[in-house]
């Protein structure tokens, strides 16, 4: 984490990291998601209905979130309707689309940000 958090992401602030070594187990197995709901209930007093999953995977991700009933974000990195994709997560969509359930879909992490950038401003011009 230590690498990612310097070079992807360096600049950005963080509240909280959650490791798989910290919660003793690996996605998509639900004891890291009741654990990282926990923390941010005991940590920062966010309850899980104010929780927002943005995640790639569909089965690492969006299937638990699901049964927990988070709600979530899918970022497809691009991927087509109905076509392929280039990397190891091409076929999720179809294969998991009756166990995952996402209420936004964004190609790019850049678009969903400028999505959530516009919502925070014309929800700031309604006051």
């Amino acid at each position: 984490m230590a690498a990612t958090l310097g070079r992807a992401l360096e600049g950005c602030r963080f509240d909280a990291v959650c490791t798989a070594q910290d919660v003793g187990s690996y996605k998509p197995d639900l004891r890291n998601f009741e654990y990282l709901l926990r923390k941010l209930r005991e940590e920062f007093g966010v309850e899980k209905d104010e929780v927002l999953h943005v995640a790639h995977s569909i089965s690492i991700n969006h299937v638990p979130a699901k049964q927990l009933g988070l709600r979530s974000v899918w970022i497809s990195r691009g991927t087509q309707s109905g076509g392929g994709r280039d990397d190891i997560h091409g076929d999720e969509e179809e294969e998991f689309k009756d166990r995952a359930a996402y209420e936004w879909r964004f190609d790019t992490i850049e678009q969903f940000t400028e999505e959530v950038e516009k919502q925070f401003a014309a929800k700031q011009n309604v006051k």
